[in-house]
């Protein structure tokens, strides 16, 4: 099959050229934007059973013409009557003006009843409440966000401070600062992976095989990928970022092997034509199964049930299967095209033998007992680190602190606490009417009950809707007391909300157990209702349970699959096995550096929730690249020379200098994301590096060929190694 595409690339390297700038132009041009189509909201990522989203679909069914499923929060702080005059004047903006209009507007001007609740105690700020009937990552919330945020800073009064936070502002601006992230991290890649092979090849003409294959795929998978998010997919905001270091980096290395072998067969004297032929004969299926390890790693969050994961690692994989289709075919008709021009100003000549990793071959296959023992003495301490790692639920926490919803929040803090930017909500479906005077009644004493929890710093009710009771108890003749009820119990008295604030962070462990003492309180006052808890602090609870379900489950599909995948190229059992655990054990120590660095260096109190999820999905596919690389050389040095230890330690000779380079490269790309400023994705880039440094330059430098040699010729039980027998699967010459 790949000599196949070796021929056609030989004999129609132009007709692919044209296939594929047709395609890149096509897509481009016909597909969304994938900016347009990302989501950075969080409580859409869980999946319906969630508690949280129970809520939320039982109040979009009982209040039907005002449940608000996004809000935002203008806080203002300053001289009260200049603060006054602010108030009134952004409030009837957002009220009559605003486009797209929200459906509500509370202020103090507006809603005088709820003075007592907008105004803060310390007399120091006032609130404004914004609610959208659509989605906090919908187009109509973040376009309103905007064009308030222009018209405060168009009409600015003396001394007063107005920010805006909220969900609404929290994920648009989440989502500006990923785009910000993107924008630098792609620069950065590019520049690193061009100054690597510049500097590895010490060729400029060579730099068109990456630059031209690595951009049609990027491209061509965005825009395909955004198709997709626009019918079909919930696209993560993170996405665009984690194609481009990511098909950056792998496409690199596809690209390097290729052009590694190509000048090899050229330096054995056969035309480009021959030589592109007899490159993907021996390199095509390493590079193969070398992305459908990635692939599989990806491909395996699709059956994750939080939303992050089983979008994000399709999405990414599909652009993985793009740049692997482009490496098999557009690359080879590039390199065909140049020929001998390739590698110019250098001269085609052959790479002198390098004694540094003949050297390192020879002492790990010399003494691999003692070569192994070393290397897991060295990176058990960093296994061990994992027990201190900790799961940071605060989505602000991905953000500086001088990014305005950031900085909002913590002056509603400080005024308010931090419960009121993010309110939590509970409702109640009986299963008869509460519209009586003993439902009210029941209604009442559960507010009483939940406002002297622990924890709580205000409830609004159906009985108290400015947290103050109102006269219920004359609701049949008393038009006020009806129009109060109406805003927190259903037309058919069946359903009732409570709005509730804490006084702790929404995001943290204190306000996740009040909530959870909410949802208590409440099934014990309504033992025979249904009863759901809804909220910022809900959804971290249920984002918890449901990502720590995800991961034992999607570590097993992902481990079996690269399983199969290392099976069926090495016709083996024993080896993939070691293999995996060699993996297993990077992971571990990469997980504890990460921890090290950012919580014992940094002071964080753990990492990013998903980073730990990602990092096991990537790295496991990432660092099975190289092992299949080295592997399916011993492989082949074996075929040649009976000498089973010798061979090894030619493979970790002739194949040093590639991985070296293709893992400097890898890491480079992901380590770019460092200078992103999202918190999480610095630690994911973080991570990434450390782990493909690690793979590449110990355990498969030292570990991997000492396991080889201990194992000895079982690693390929139940087949065997056929002298002179076994076709090429992989090739690399130290560059």
């Amino acid at each position: 099959m790949f000599r196949r595409l070796g021929i056609l690339a030989a004999r129609m390297p132009l007709p692919l050229l044209a296939v594929w700038l047709i395609l890149a132009v096509a897509v481009t041009a016909l597909a969304p934007k994938l900016g347009d189509v990302v989501n950075s909201s969080q409580a859409t990522y869980l999946p319906k059973y969630a508690n949280s989203q129970q809520a939320q679909s039982m109040l979009k069914q009982a209040f039907p013409h005002s449940y608000a499923q996004s809000t935002a929060v203008v806080v203002l702080t300053g001289p009260k009557p200049a603060r006054d005059q602010a108030m009134i004047d952004y409030s009837h903006f957002a009220a009559r003006q605003l486009a797209p209009a929200p459906f509500t507007v509370a202020s103090a001007s507006l809603t005088p009843q709820l003075a007592g609740a907008l105004d803060s105690r310390d007399g120091q700020a006032t609130l404004i409440d914004l609610g959208w009937r659509q989605q906090d990552s919908s187009a109509a919330p973040a376009d309103s966000l905007k064009n308030l945020r222009s018209y405060i800073a168009a009409h600015p009064y003396p001394g007063v401070s107005a920010q805006v936070t909220g969900d609404v502002a929290i994920n648009a601006d989440y989502q500006t600062q990923i785009n910000k992230s993107t924008a630098i991290t792609s620069i950065a890649t590019v520049i690193l992976v061009l100054l690597i092979l510049l500097a590895v090849f010490r060729s400029v003409a060579l730099l068109i095989v990456p630059a031209a294959t690595i951009g049609a795929a990027i491209l061509i998978s965005m825009g395909v990928v955004a198709f997709l998010g626009k019918h079909w997919l919930t696209v993560s905001s993170n996405t665009p970022i984690f194609l481009v270091v990511l098909l950056a980096g792998a496409g690199t290395d596809y690209c390097l092997f290729l052009s590694s072998r190509f000048k090899e067969e050229l330096v054995a004297g056969r035309s480009p034509a021959e030589a592109i032929e007899e490159t993907m004969a021996h390199v095509g299926e390493a590079i193969a199964s070398s992305a459908a390890a990635v692939i599989v790693g990806l491909g395996g969050m699709a059956f994750a049930n939080f939303g992050l994961f089983n979008t994000t690692g399709p999405a990414v994989a599909v652009g993985v299967a793009i740049t692997l289709l482009a490496a098999l075919t557009m690359t080879p008709a590039i390199l065909r095209l140049l020929g001998t021009r390739a590698f110019w100003p250098a001269r085609i000549e052959s790479t002198r033998p390098s004694t540094f990793w003949k050297a390192v071959g020879l002492r790990v296959t010399a003494r691999p007992l003692a070569a192994a023992i070393a290397v897991v003495v060295v990176l058990l301490p960093l296994n061990l680190a994992v027990l201190k790692t900790g799961q940071n639920f605060n989505f602000l926490g991905d953000l500086s602190p001088s990014v305005e919803a950031h900085g909002g929040f913590n002056t509603v803090e400080a005024h308010y606490g931090a419960g009121n930017a993010l309110p939590g909500s509970l409702v109640i479906r009986a299963n008869q009417s509460l519209r009586t005077t003993d439902g009210l009644r029941r209604l009442d004493a559960l507010d009483a009950k939940l406002a002297a929890l622990p924890g709580i710093r205000s409830v609004q009710g159906p009985t108290r809707p400015a947290g103050k009771p109102i006269a219920f108890a004359a609701f049949s003749t008393n038009s006020q007391a009806r129009a109060a009820l109406a805003r927190d119990l259903s037309a058919d008295g069946m359903v009732a909300q409570y709005t509730l604030t804490t006084s702790a962070d929404p995001y943290g462990a204190q306000a996740q157990d009040t909530m959870r003492a909410v949802r208590t309180t409440a099934e014990r006052a309504f033992p025979q209702a249904v009863v759901h808890t809804g909220g910022a602090s809900v959804n971290v609870t249920d984002i918890h349970d449901v990502i720590n379900s995800d991961l034992i489950r999607i570590a097993l599909f992902v481990l079996g699959g690269i399983f199969v995948v290392l099976a069926l190229l090495l016709r083996a059992i024993v080896a993939p096995f070691y293999l995996l655990i060699t993996v297993l054990l990077s992971l571990g120590a990469t997980v504890g550096a990460t921890t090290l660095v950012f919580q014992g260096l940094g002071g964080q109190d753990g990492l990013v929730f998903w980073v730990p999820f990602l990092i096991l999905t990537m790295l496991i596919g990432l660092a099975t690249d190289y092992n299949i690389l080295l592997i399916s050389r011993v492989r082949e040095e074996t075929a040649r020379d009976g000498d089973y230890r010798a061979s090894v330690a030619r493979a970790v000779e002739k194949t040093g200098g590639i991985i070296t380079t293709c893992g400097l490269v890898l890491a480079g790309s992901f380590g770019t994301l460092m200078l992103g400023s999202v918190t999480g994705i610095r630690e994911l880039g973080f991570a990434v590096a450390f782990g493909v440094i690690l793979d590449t330059a110990i355990l498969r430098t030292v570990l991997i060929p000492a396991l080889v040699v201990l194992v000895g010729e079982w690693s390929w039980f139940p087949g065997h190694i056929a002298p002179r027998a076994v076709p090429t699967t992989a090739e690399a010459s130290a560059a």
